[in-house]
């Protein structure tokens, strides 16, 4: 589809950062020890341990590369060196080492293993799953396996299953300090900060885990018990009118939703699908007399190449949107939340207790509620315990990493899907400059400006024709916007291969299913 503008603007893309990497999985340290057999070989499989899960990942790659060289069949080496080199952002060295690692050790739990966490960093969530499963056939209580398992879980919205597979991979990784965080959410008041630190303890205090992981107990001491983003209007059908934004007479940016915080101000949101709760601006929540959680300083990362900005987490005691009110509601605060447009953003996920039907042709939103006791009670839905992962008809499967969505997407007739950020934010559809390259040419356009959270990005180029296919739709596009988005994969932890803007999902319907992880999109011509 052809972009509407030489200059164009990524409105909303923002990545918020976790208390832990998204790329977490576990080190079989025991495992790693025990399978040494040459001299000096459990002393070097200590030390690469400790600098792994202290977070000193290039100083790890190069202990664990030579361990593995050392002795090709030991599967935990190998595991090292994958994990090691995802958390460094080497995806390409890790997908090769992956390949070296079945092809050496493909017997054992920990070449298996890696092979699951390259998939999975590589965007083939089926697959990773089923290398999980195989290693848990060879080794049943493998804590990386487990956890990996998890992760998938979590992709298909099984969030019970995930759970309960990470505390049970904890009993064998009792140091690791993502379990230490997975425990900490199972307990609360002193147990939960104490869980939480003793987690800080393991990392190495210069690393971006012990950073973020910093930002998590800070707000947490300062909630206490506090039960945040109480829905205490009914739980019933709801209608909300959304409204158009534009960016001068012509160009549409997107859909917007008024909310009122506090009772007093009022603020105009773009509905972004590929950002994650409420953000608005710092001098707006001063504005609206929102509470200050900790004042502790987080990360929010997304398209552009300038600096990664802070963000401040903030509470309104009172937040409605139409007939809907919600008490003691989380936000957060960073400056390129607002444009020169609209006053921040809110994600479909901040009413993820609802079936959540965003008609973008017509501007409406309708809400409905799901028929499960716990649905009104809690922001986060959880799926049940192995639940089945078959869909309602007409639904495709929704990925969800973090709160971002992805479905799989097919490029031309390519046998495999990869996948497509499904992005309310972002006024154009982009692709991946190196996937790009994979299916047609790419040529450079001086006139292209592309903008987002943080700021211009400086190289971007247009693509040949190519044709998109996801759920039950296909869409010829003869001019696509290609650029990296290594940066976005990175953050997220998962291969983004392009980005479905308002120019394909201004045309549907869209209903999201966040309990069941699906997605369902409809064409509605407008009125």
């Amino acid at each position: 589809m052809k972009s509407a503008s030489a200059a164009t603007k990524l409105n909303g893309l923002k990545i918020a950062a976790a208390a832990l990497a998204p790329c977490c999985f576990l080190l079989l340290l025991p495992a790693l020890s025990a399978a040494q057999s040459s001299t000096g070989g459990a002393g070097a499989a200590a030390q690469a341990g400790r600098e792994l899960l202290a977070g000193r990942y290039e100083a790890a790659i190069p202990l664990f590369s030579k361990l593995a060289g050392d002795e090709p069949g030991n599967g935990a080496a190998w595991y090292g060196l994958v994990l090691a080199q995802l958390r460094a952002h080497h995806a390409r060295d890790a997908y090769a080492s992956a390949g070296q690692a079945l092809a050496k050790a493909g017997a054992t739990a920990g070449a298996r293993t890696a092979a699951g966490i390259a998939a999975f960093r590589r965007g083939e969530i089926p697959e990773a799953g089923r290398f999980f499963a195989a290693a848990l056939r060879i080794d049943p209580d493998n804590p990386a396996a487990l956890t990996g398992l998890a992760r998938v879980s979590s992709a298909v919205s099984m969030f019970g299953n995930a759970s309960q597979l990470r505390l049970r991979a904890s009993k064998s990784a009792p140091d690791d300090p993502e379990l230490k965080v997975a425990y900490a959410d199972t307990v609360k008041g002193g147990a939960h900060i104490a869980a939480l630190r003793a987690a800080l303890a393991r990392l190495d205090p210069a690393s971006e885990q012990a950073a973020r992981l910093r930002v998590h107990i800070a707000n947490d001491v300062a909630l206490g018990d506090r039960r945040l983003n109480r829905l205490v209007s009914p739980y019933q059908s709801e209608s909300v009118k959304l409204f158009l934004i534009l960016d001068g007479v012509r160009n549409p940016i997107g859909a917007g939703l008024v909310v009122r915080l506090n009772g007093k101000q009022t603020a105009q949101l773009l509905l972004d699908t590929g950002a994650t709760g409420i953000s608005i601006s710092p001098k707006l929540a001063e504005k609206a007399g929102l509470e200050v959680v900790s004042g502790a300083a987080g990360e929010v990362k997304g398209i552009g190449d300038g600096k990664v900005q802070s963000s401040i987490d903030y509470i309104a005691q009172k937040l409605q949107i139409g007939n809907l009110e919600f008490a003691d509601y989380s936000l957060s605060a960073f400056r390129s939340a607002k444009s020169a447009h609209y006053d921040g953003l809110i994600g479909p996920d901040a009413l993820s207790r609802f079936l959540v039907r965003v008609d973008f042709p017509h501007l409406e939103m309708s809400l409905e509620p799901r028929p499960v006791s716990s649905a009104a009670d809690s922001n986060q839905p959880s799926g049940p315990v192995n639940a089945s992962p078959k869909l309602a008809e007409g639904f495709s499967r929704l990925y969800r990493i973090g709160d971002h969505l992805f479905v799989p997407t097919f490029i031309n007739d390519a046998a495999k899907p990869v996948l497509f950020l499904v992005d309310s934010g972002s006024s154009t559809n982009i692709i991946d400059v190196d996937t790009a390259h994979e299916f047609t040419h790419t040529s450079n356009d001086p006139r292209l400006l592309v903008k987002g959270v943080q700021g211009s990005v400086r190289d971007a180029w247009r693509a040949g024709r190519l044709s998109l296919r996801f759920a039950n739709f296909r869409q010829d596009n003869p001019d696509l916007i290609a650029m990296s988005l290594d940066s976005l994969s990175e953050d997220m932890g998962v291969a983004c291969a392009g980005i479905l803007g308002m120019p394909t999902l201004s045309h549907l319907v869209v209903t999201l299913d966040y309990l069941e992880g699906a997605i369902r999109f409809d064409y509605n011509k407008p009125r």
